[in-house]
């Protein structure tokens, strides 16, 4: 039993220091999210047209996608989010 108990504090303690390299790993990933869209927003903001595409070069923006398609931003997706069942055999137009 005390074996078991062991086992089980083993088991806690590493999901625990999981849960916590992912939240670091999250909080990272909404700091690069907030960089890159700031970056867009900038450099779409920049009324001269070959200061625009030299800094958009700099930066890494891309100028081929419009404005309004760069402003887009998806939904929160849980990190519980499972993906549903497939249906029928599994081709794209399911």
């Amino acid at each position: 039993m005390r074996a078991q108990s062991v086992l089980d504090q083993a088991r806690l303690d590493r999901q625990r220091e999981r849960t916590r390299r992912e939240q670091e790993h999250l909080a990272e990933v909404e700091k690069l999210i907030a960089v890159e869209e700031r970056k867009r927003q900038m450099v779409y903001a920049i009324s001269d047209p070959a200061l625009r595409e030299s800094l958009a070069r700099e930066l890494g923006v891309d100028l081929r996608q419009s404005q309004t398609g760069a402003q887009l931003r998806t939904a929160y997706q849980s990190p519980n989010w499972q993906p549903t069942a497939r249906r029928g055999n599994g081709s794209v137009l399911d």
